[in-house]
């Protein structure tokens, strides 16, 4: 055997090795999304925790008078999840079928962040969606089941990552950028952070960049709107307190050595050294195309485990 041969048979087990692990993420990703509905409506997981409250307050149709005053920066979780929910209460009269109704938006959120990353993602190979399944498959089964706002600001980070980069020039892409970036906002205050990483990854294509531009632009609109809601419709004296007890302990360092951020950090380390692995294994002379070929699957393996 020649050696263009050999390496062309080399390439060929990459290139399959590749499609498999993208067709796994792809997988898990949607399954993890699908999942997080049917077990959560199975066992009412929408009342629990914080999520009781919310399930009452549909039931009484006041959710804004009961709590989401208090958290007037993440209305957009309010109006997605409970608004239809209490529309529903009322035309119905089905306090229970409005409480299933406000636990099925949620946990679908997901799954329809999935969808609407598919749609708005142009890249070559759609890699911004697979980062997205791989991201719900992994860091959503952390935090499922509790009603925190975060799970809707990672459901719109994605499709929002997408349309930054890819959406259509024109007042239409302006407009719907403008839009995504207010959505994302408005779901819990650490968006913010997410959305300055929009931010730098699209400087990475250059500061000349009109993607960059455009977004750059949104975003001083849409900061002073979120400030403005949050100025204008403050939380009640005790909520306010305890909103900003807990913010002061956002960036405790003991959280780094809690137990799940261990478990994250292992995750993350067998993921590179699965990575860094597989491309050893791949440069390597000794071995045969076949078995680098298993070795590489064995260490992902390895990694995802």
């Amino acid at each position: 055997m020649d050696s263009n041969e050999r390496r062309g048979r080399t390439a060929c087990f990459v290139r399959s090795d590749n499609g498999c692990l993208r067709a796994l993420v792809i997988v898990a990703g949607i399954c993890w999304s699908a999942l997080f509905v049917l077990v959560g409506l199975y066992y009412r997981l929408e009342l629990y925790a914080d999520g009781s409250l919310f399930s009452y307050a549909v039931a009484v149709r006041d959710s804004w008078g009961f709590h989401w005053h208090n958290i007037s920066g993440r209305w957009l979780v309010h109006l997605f999840s409970h608004v239809p929910a209490e529309l529903y209460a009322g035309l119905s009269a089905d306090a229970r079928g409005a409480i299933v109704l406000y636990g099925l938006l949620f946990f679908a959120a997901q799954l329809l962040g999935l969808l609407a990353t598919f749609a708005a993602d142009r890249s070559q190979g759609r890699i911004l969606f697979c980062f997205a399944c791989l991201s719900t498959a992994v860091l959503c089964p952390v935090v499922f089941g509790f009603p925190t706002e975060t799970w809707m600001t990672h459901a719109l980070f994605w499709p929002t990552l997408a349309l930054c980069h890819y959406a259509r020039t024109g007042f239409a892409g302006i407009l719907i950028v403008f839009v995504a970036l207010l959505a994302l906002m408005f779901t819990h205050e650490g968006a913010l952070i997410f959305t300055l990483t929009i931010l730098f990854t699209l400087a990475l294509w250059g500061w000349r960049d009109p993607a960059l531009h455009r977004a750059v632009a949104a975003f001083f609109v849409v900061l002073p709107i979120w400030a403005a809601v949050k100025v204008m419709l403050p939380p009640d004296d005790y909520t306010g307190a305890e909103l900003h007890l807990l913010a002061r302990h956002v960036f405790d360092p003991r959280i780094i050595t809690a137990d799940l951020m261990l478990l994250l950090a292992w995750r993350a380390c067998g993921l590179c050294s699965c990575l860094f692995g597989s491309a050893a294994a791949c440069a390597s002379k000794g071995a045969s195309p076949c078995r680098r070929h298993r070795r590489r699957r064995a260490r992902q393996l390895l990694a995802l485990v």
